[in-house]
């Protein structure tokens, strides 16, 4: 499959792609053992053992049904149970539809927005790899069981998160990863930095970009974004997309992606 899109564009069918890449990545973690993952028209809400919002929320891409409830419902009984809140992202057509005043009306907390970014990979600079780092795909369930950890330790997870997503790549089924690729960067030989591709809805998503503490400031984030990259073009993707944190966006525009949207979020506690 060749994957295609315009990047210039904001239409319906490039915000509802967007909203589809995302929920790909996050679906699959609902599919790991003991997790659980409700996919209807309209939403996906996924409850997992990581104790981090990240891990236990909703992506919402148009109003749904009586699922939006059946969805709060099912992350609030995930709530009750261990503490850990959850994090509803709202897309453009749902926000057009007034489903985040829906969700303040039961009480969930408005808690700000996340850039959606889009750019031509043609755009996009080439991989300038740092001195001594190796970056590996992460195929086997031990390796993404690494991969987890890793990435939980570089967006700051504490310790039991980290080795809760651990166990939870490690017990993601291999049909729920179609279309992913992990990948770990190694410097000097030592794991120090993941990302996450997702060839999904003809785009190339990218996740899961961090960087231990000890080897930031080096470049292995952008190398880490721009080689998962290089594995989409090459397989077809001409337009490549991702969720920023506030830390990362300034590092993307330079690279050459720009802001199309934002997800308003909230938070259910």
């Amino acid at each position: 499959m060749v994957l295609g899109g315009d990047a210039d564009g904001l239409g319906a069918d490039m915000v509802a792609a967007m909203d589809s890449n995302m929920s790909a990545y996050w679906s699959a973690y609902g599919s790991s053992g003991g997790c659980t993952l409700l996919e209807a028209p309209g939403i996906v809400a996924y409850a997992t053992s990581v104790p981090h919002p990240l891990f236990n929320g909703a992506i919402v891409s148009r109003e749904p049904g009586p699922e939006l409830d059946a969805a709060r419902t099912q992350l609030g009984e995930k709530i009750a149970r261990d503490g850990t809140p959850a994090l509803w992202w709202i897309g453009p057509a749902a926000q057009e539809e007034g489903t985040g005043e829906r969700l303040a009306s039961k009480g969930l907390a408005e808690a700000g927005t996340v850039p959606a970014m889009i750019a031509r990979i043609d755009d996009l600079p080439a991989a300038a790899v740092p001195e001594r780092l190796r970056i590996d795909a992460a195929s086997t369930p031990p390796q993404r069981a690494q991969w987890g950890r890793i990435a939980a330790v570089g967006t700051g997870f504490p310790g039991a998160a980290a080795e809760a997503l651990a166990d939870v790549e490690e017990g993601i089924p291999d049909t729920a990863l179609a279309g992913q690729t992990r990948f770990t960067g190694y410097l000097d030989g030592k794991p120090v930095a993941t990302s996450s591709l997702v060839l999904s809805h003809g785009l190339a998503g990218v996740y899961a970009v961090a960087t231990l503490p000890e080897a930031r400031r080096r470049g292995i984030g952008a190398a880490m974004t721009l080689h998962a990259l290089q594995a989409a073009k090459a397989a077809g993707a001409q337009v490549a997309v991702l969720q920023s944190s506030s830390m990362g966006r300034p590092i993307y525009e330079r690279m050459g992606f720009t802001r199309r949207f934002d997800y308003r979020i909230f938070q259910q506690t």
